[in-house]
């Protein structure tokens, strides 16, 4: 039993490039099956997300004693080392995905991710990564009803649902060669961030090197290849390769890219909230920067509780 999109998609469309669609393997939206492998991978990420917790809880509280840090700080602190390890963990998958089982598709080539579209067969590695990928958006909007993390803010929220919202969309029109570039490029510099608000806490003397690294990460990938890369291929690389998809279905062309356009702006947006923080630690210090940052951190990652409400 499977969910299929695509041929409710091209109903009615008469072309021959669309004909050869029924014979291509795993083009089905979700089997049952796959929706299966995506609810055991979640409770696999949970228990170990539980089992992460009873371990370095511990730890953690003798390192909050010893650093003279608030229980809650220290919260954040074992919040973002379960985040880096989680976004490391998808990063390397995605890197090794788009590198060698995504049909030739990747930075430096982005065309096979359009070719002969919509008549791309999707293997193992590409529904393994997407799996993991569900799973792992999944249980961070499940963190507050099952108490297993810190609460995130409405900004991480709407970035998960947005995430899994590409997630869905792409396996759904059999786009998941161009989903596999974009989800990977949009990663690279995530773990760089999170060893940075660690740092910001736990090591105080790297913290602004590790600032920069994460900030020439996010110049490069985020604002400097997303042109070149992401909108060449979605604007420029689309009408020249499948002219015809582009035809017949004009109205989601200009929507998706609508779409990413303003992602892109929102990224300039970040890049300058960055470069305020640098700014700042280049004239006031790191005390100052980690002040700012805190203040323009645009993945406001934890929800305020209501005690910390009051104070305000």
């Amino acid at each position: 039993m499977a969910i299929d999109v695509l041929p409710w998609l091209l109903k009615g469309k008469e072309r021959e490039e669309y004909d050869l669609l029924n014979d291509v393997d795993n083009i089905d939206m979700f089997s049952i099956r796959e929706v299966f492998y995506v609810i055991c991978c979640l409770l696999g990420i949970i228990g170990t997300r539980v089992a992460f917790n009873s371990m370095i809880t511990p730890w953690a509280g003798k390192q909050a004693r010893a650093r003279n840090i608030s229980q809650r700080e220290m919260n954040k602190v074992l919040e973002e080392i379960w985040v880096l390890i989680g976004n490391t963990v998808t990063l390397s998958l995605a890197v090794y995905v788009m590198l060698y089982e995504n049909n030739g598709c990747w930075f430096g080539n982005t065309a096979p991710c359009l070719v002969g579209w919509p008549n791309h067969s999707v293997n193992p590695a590409v529904l393994l990564y997407y799996t993991i990928e569900f799973a792992w958006y999944i249980h961070l909007l499940l963190k507050k009803p099952l108490g297993y993390g810190e609460p995130d803010g409405k900004d991480m929220k709407m970035h998960h649902v947005a995430s899994l919202l590409l997630l869905f969309l792409s396996k759904a029109f059999n786009l998941t060669r161009g989903g596999i570039v974009v989800l990977t490029l949009f990663s690279i510099s995530n773990p760089a961030l999170h060893a940075a608000k660690i740092c910001n806490q736990m090591a105080p003397a790297v913290r602004v090197p590790m600032f920069i690294v994460f900030s020439a990460l996010f110049m490069v990938t985020r604002v400097i290849m997303v042109p070149f890369i992401i909108l060449h291929m979605s604007i420029f690389e689309s009408v020249k390769l499948i002219p015809y998809a582009v035809k017949d279905f004009m109205v989601p062309f200009i929507a998706f890219n609508v779409l990413l356009v303003l992602l892109y702006v929102m990224q300039i947006q970040w890049m300058w909230a960055i470069i305020k923080v640098l700014k700042k630690s280049a004239i006031e210090g790191a005390s100052a920067a980690a002040e700012l940052s805190t203040k323009l951190d645009p993945s406001k990652r934890f929800a305020s509780t209501n005690e910390e409400k009051k104070r305000e």
